[in-house]
């Protein structure tokens, strides 16, 4: 989804004031009762059962009130009357420079109150305040808010009046079109993640985790804010105890606001304390000075790469999505095709994260130059003169009268347009290089390599595979063979992968996660670090990537006779207790996760789970002079325990300590100086490379959960077929070797 330029956005008396009002709720507050191991782990059994069939959403009725409160909506609200402005803890702060605040076409829809120094004391308190909380042991009953509670609000707001304002407010200011889908997957998916939660929740409560209450930092995205910023990364830590501090965007900052005011007033309602909530009216700079001095909070952030890595640079806790570009394959340009790709690429006028930038299509002569293959795409394309037109005709890539600010760039770049429609289009027998986003401007790459049996050769298949590997785009869909899908599918590491045909086909933006269609946006592998503190996938429990085990837990796990696991003997060269247990936990993850994939629940025929990296690709352990086997083993297991044994490929150091336990262990691995590595990886190809200790030793002391710690080493996610009930499908797929299996 869209960067935020990054992030944009009234007084507490103190730090003292939220821990006595947050002290006179603790005795209504409850915690889980004890019970056994819960699994909130991606890919296993338990993880699974959390998904059922989706209620059904009565759609037309959200979006009928939705269409009236539009109509009915009166402009002036968002100025002068109630412009955006920092709130801690209930209280509104009224200084500070006042500026327009504009929608996503450019076009001034408010007023915005940036903080003044009194209104950013606040905010640093909130922080300060909460953050000495975090740091200092207080019972558990002392720490969680009452989940009935934070859920009555969860109801309220996806009752139909509030519903209608969220869908509303998006399409004034996001300027987005099918707000009602985004209300649809909030009130499904929500249901999975409450489970999920429950389950990370009660592991809390019989001490095997700890939940890091660290104030959350929601950074907004201008689409999909509702599911994603209000119930994934605010209610759903709210729920946890976690405290969340909301931050503006530099545009499109109102519907994030709004919804911030209506949270606001509904936890007041049920008396959770507005200790718990604050917003922050601020402008860039302001903001990375709030993450610089909070680097055990977690920023939540949706969005682009560049800003992500711009985020991670001060929040190294950061919990970053990210853009990709996302790709079609087909073998033929049937109609069907063109307009699942015109479709793909044209959704939210490009204002989707799933929309199509990449198209890969068969050569077909003069068809295939720019001007020609761009007419036929988007004849048939319709057009709105407004969200609302779109909202109330259930349109959904319909083109909008947007601005297009890479224009005039993209023509020297070899792009065409067509003066009557608004998109622009390039035509290359080759690959595109590295691709940007231009967001909510419709502009496809278009790759027409040859002939079809020339498009499905080795010869173009293996270096589009590199390309898909290198750029990781969100999604990816294929329009073409089942023999083709898989070999794409096994060689690339997509969160995000739908075969269709060329009279069924698939498109980019299609992924319900409430369905088992997991969802993820990844920066590429060899960058991933830079980005995010971990790859997120949907649905997850959010509090859960802000968490570690109890050292008490992994000790006493790590004391016990070691059970029989797979690769279990590799743990025995590990010296600490706790690295033994946790050793222990990852090991019980992955033999739970090889139980896979599984099938999704919804209308698609979908399979999801852990896989190993893409086939035919290696992974590098590096392992540091200084570095431990202790620090190495919990990177290792992974590989070791599975059929991803033979990818692993381990790197030492002559001086490491590491080597003298790898060869007593009988574990293959290479010893050399740091150069001869680095040019021996670079030579081979090897662009993962997993170093030992971490990057920015960001990991050094603690234990995250095992789900998320192998995350950075597998492939996850699903694939699906457009086609209901699909069994040639899940034969083929099922039976791919990609799957994580033990050895």
């Amino acid at each position: 989804n869209p960067p935020p330029t990054m992030l944009r956005g009234p007084h507490m008396a103190g730090g003292a004031h939220i821990l006595r009002q947050a002290a006179v709720r603790t005795a209504a507050w409850r915690i889980p009762p004890p019970g056994t191991k819960a699994s909130y782990h991606f890919g296993t059994k338990e993880y699974v059962a959390c998904f059922e069939t989706p209620a059904p959403v009565d759609g037309c009725k959200f979006r009928a009130a939705a269409v009236k409160y539009v109509k009915n909506f009166d402009p002036a609200a968002w100025g002068d009357r109630d412009p955006i402005r920092t709130v801690v803890a209930g209280r509104v702060y009224q200084g500070g420079e006042v500026v327009d605040t504009v929608d996503a076409a450019g076009k001034v829809n408010g007023r915005q109150v940036l903080a003044d120094s009194e209104a950013l004391a606040a905010v640093t308190d909130f922080m300060r305040s909460h953050t000495a909380a975090a740091a200092t042991p207080r019972p558990l009953s002392s720490l969680i808010l009452p989940t009935d509670a934070v859920r009555r609000v969860e109801r309220v707001f996806l009752s139909e009046g509030h519903a209608a304002a969220l869908i509303g407010n998006q399409a004034m200011d996001f300027v987005k079109q099918d707000g009602v889908t985004e209300i649809e997957e909030s009130i499904q998916a929500n249901a999975v993640e409450r489970k999920l939660t429950d389950k990370l929740l009660a592991d809390e409560a019989r001490g095997a985790v700890q939940i890091l209450r660290y104030p959350a930092l929601v950074s907004c995205v201008s689409n999909f804010t509702n599911f994603l910023d209000l119930f994934r990364k605010t209610l759903r830590n709210l729920e946890a105890g976690v405290p969340v501090l909301v931050l503006s965007r530099s545009n499109t900052s109102q519907h994030c606001y709004r919804w911030f005011q209506a949270l606001q007033k509904l936890t007041d309602a049920e008396g959770i304390p507005a200790s718990m909530l604050a917003f922050a009216s601020t402008s860039v700079e302001q903001q990375r000075a709030i993450m610089l001095q909070s680097p055990m909070s977690p920023t939540y952030f949706t969005g682009s790469r560049e800003v992500a890595r711009l985020i991670k640079e001060v929040s190294p806790r950061a919990i970053s999505s990210t853009g990709g570009p996302n790709t079609l394959i087909s073998v033929a340009a049937t109609p069907q095709v063109l307009q699942a790709a015109r479709d793909s690429a044209s959704i939210e006028n490009a204002g989707q994260c799933t929309a199509l930038r990449h198209l890969v299509l068969p050569f077909e002569g003069q068809e295939s130059s720019s001007e020609a293959l761009g007419k036929r795409l988007f004849a048939g394309s319709t057009k709105s003169a407004s969200a609302l037109e779109s909202l109330e005709e259930s349109k959904f890539a319909a083109l909008l009268p947007m601005p297009s600010p890479g224009a005039s760039s993209r023509k020297s770049l070899g792009y065409t347009s067509d003066p009557a429609m608004p998109v622009s289009l390039k035509v290359s027998k080759s690959l595109p290089g590295s691709v940007d986003e231009y967001w909510r401007e419709v502009v496809v790459d278009v790759t027409t390599p040859g002939t079809p049996a020339e498009m499905e050769a080795d010869a173009f298949i293996d270096p589009l595979c590199a390309w898909v590997r290198a750029e990781q785009p969100i999604s990816v869909a294929v329009n073409g063979s089942m023999e083709l899908a898989r070999r794409v599918w096994e060689r690339t590491g997509q969160v995000v992968f739908t075969r269709g045909t060329v009279l069924q086909p698939a498109m980019t933006c299609q992924a319900r996660p409430q369905d088992g269609e997991v969802f993820g946006e990844l920066p590429p592998r060899a960058s991933l670090l830079e980005h995010t503190r971990f790859p997120v996938v949907v649905p997850t429990p959010s509090a859960g990537y802000n968490a570690r085990y109890s050292l008490a837990f992994l000790e006493e796990q790590g004391a016990a006779p070691l059970p029989s696991l797979p690769a279990g003997e590799y743990i025995k060269g590990v010296e600490s207790k706790a690295v033994r247990g946790f050793c222990l936990e990852i090991l019980n993850f992955v033999r739970d996760a090889c139980a896979g994939p599984f099938e999704g629940v919804g209308h698609r025929t979908t399979l999801f789970g852990v896989q190993r990296p893409p086939l035919g690709q290696g992974v590098a352990v590096r392992i540091a002079r200084d570095a431990t086997y202790d620090q190495a083993a919990p990177l290792l297991l992974p590989f070791l325990a599975t059929n991803a044994a033979p990818q692993l490929h381990i790197s030492v150091h002559p001086a490491s300590p590491a080597a003298v336990t790898l060869a007593t262990l009988g574990l293959a691995h290479q010893t050399e100086e740091d150069a001869a590595f680095e040019k021996r990886a670079a030579e081979a190809g090897l662009t993962h490379v997993v170093r030992v200790p971490c990057r920015g030793g960001d990991l050094e002391g603690e234990y995250p959960l095992a789900g998320l710690f192998v995350s950075r080493l597998l492939t996850f996610g699903h694939c699906k077929s457009v086609i209901p009930d699909d069994k040639e499908f899940l034969n083929v797929f099922r039976a791919s070797d990609k799957w994580l299996k033990l050895r």
